[in-house]
């Protein structure tokens, strides 16, 4: 198999695996492996690769994960990101950038997923001093699909409970992490139910 229908079979698999926000807030040690077989296959197009940048926007709350390769990530010359608005659960925020040293390393790859992916593609707007490896906002994350189980069992859908906690952020007005916090530091208060919930009466 070539390295282009490599890296694109790796994408799919990554993002269809990754679908449910569950997978993504309560699973990243299982997020860092399955980028192992993605880089492997950048690494073969572009073999000046320095790392990856994925952010992935869910219910406006993003986990981003920054993978570095080991040493001296401070030649970083190019970049290719790729929108990944077409996977099933992500904004259209969510995307995934890879790096490289070498200036041009990225074109012929982003003519391949840019074919085969129908997605946005661009080159060399995202180039940083450096990348250092780090995990940020599972915490945030997490804390959104405890209040969502919070709300399914005072009878809630999956999609109303998203819905509630946006309503409950949007009349405060805070941010839908502290909507969360508030039906997880309560969880069996009556205001959650579903015929006496925050701030209205659902028919």
């Amino acid at each position: 198999m070539d390295t282009p229908t490599l890296l694109i079979d790796n994408i799919h698999n990554l993002f269809s695996e990754l679908a449910v926000p569950d997978g993504i807030a309560e699973q990243p040690v299982e997020l860092e492996k399955s980028l192992t077989a993605l880089t492997e296959a950048v690494k073969g197009a572009a073999p000046s690769y320095r790392g990856l940048a994925l952010t992935l926007v869910i219910d406006k709350q993003s986990v981003t994960v920054i993978s570095a390769e080991p040493g001296n990530t401070s030649d970083i010359a190019t970049s290719l990101r790729l929108s990944l608005a077409w996977v099933p659960s992500l904004s259209a925020d969510s995307r995934i950038t890879f790096y490289a040293s070498v200036p041009g390393a990225f074109v012929d790859l982003a003519a391949d997923l840019g074919f085969a992916l129908h997605s946005d593609i661009r080159l060399d707007e995202d180039i940083p001093s450096a990348l250092v490896s780090q995990l940020t906002g599972v915490g945030k994350l997490s804390a959104i699909n405890k209040a969502v189980g919070v709300l399914i069992n005072h009878g809630r859908t999956p999609d109303s409970a998203q819905h509630e906690l946006r309503h409950m952020a949007d009349a405060t007005p805070s941010s839908i992490q502290k909507a969360a916090e508030a039906v997880t530091e309560n969880p069996s208060s009556a205001l959650w139910d579903r015929y006496g919930s925050f701030g209205h009466r659902r028919h």
